[in-house]
């Protein structure tokens, strides 16, 4: 998130007999367009960074990115939530708070105890009903449930999340992606740098880059950019970006 900026995504929260997801409803859009006869395929980048699979009453996570390529690395997020007796309404439901520390913030977390559903949006889970709302101290996150909608079987998800449309993601470590992450923010244009001039044009905000003369200022306008957006929802597993 830009400094000072809000942005509103739907995500989906999909939970399954075996399994439970999260990932942006825009998946699932360009997905069922590509499905159409004579599609042209569309390909969508992740706006938030957080997809996620994990199996039902589990906190082990696998977390899917892509930075120059598609990754999948495994994450333990065991929560322990502080109950309280304070509750309020929320459109037919009495939900219940709890408060969590979590990747290096303060949570406060709405819960339905008559839906005995132990999962919510993101990592957060295990408490005894589904979470209708969870922001953090700071303002920075916020979901909240605006729709659910019960399938009779499992929807797939193979071509954007198991996969990047087609693409199998290769295993790595959090320290691995983190390297990568940092990587590419130092050199995010590699791939121009190794192709032929007139064979790629590179777009910073209003301004177009053409030819490797001009990938230093391009690198640097990048990495300006990429500071002032850098807000992963996980502060203790931050990168320094200088």
């Amino acid at each position: 998130m830009i400094k000072n900026t809000k942005r509103n995504v739907n995500m989906v929260l999909d939970i399954n007999p075996k399994d439970v997801k999260f990932y942006e409803y825009g998946f699932l859009v360009t997905d069922s367009l590509n499905q159409l006869p004579d599609a042209v395929k569309n390909y969508r980048g992740s706006v938030t960074k957080q997809l996620l699979k994990r199996d039902i009453n589990s906190s082990n996570n696998a977390n899917f990115y892509r930075v120059s390529d598609y990754f999948v690395f495994p994450s333990e997020d065991p929560i322990k939530w502080t109950l309280s007796h304070e509750t309020k309404q929320i459109d037919t439901y009495k939900v219940q708070k709890a408060t969590t520390d979590f990747g290096g913030r303060k949570w406060t977390a709405w819960f339905a105890p008559d839906i005995q559903i132990n999962e919510g949006p993101y990592k957060f889970r295990g408490l005894p009903g589904l979470i209708f709302e969870i922001s953090d101290h700071e303002g920075h996150f916020h979901y909240k449930l605006v729709k659910n909608k019960k399938f009779s079987k499992t929807q797939s998800t193979d071509n954007f999340l198991e996969t990047y449309y087609g693409q199998a993601p290769t295993k790595i470590s959090m320290a691995m992606y983190n390297k990568l992450f940092l990587d590419h923010y130092n050199d995010p244009f590699a791939w121009a740098r190794a192709a032929p001039e007139g064979r790629w044009t590179i777009k910073i905000g209003d301004k177009e880059y053409k030819t490797k003369a001009d990938l230093k200022e391009a690198t640097e306008n990048s990495k300006k950019a990429m500071r002032e957006s850098y807000n992963p929802i996980e502060k203790n597993n931050a990168v320094t970006l200088k």
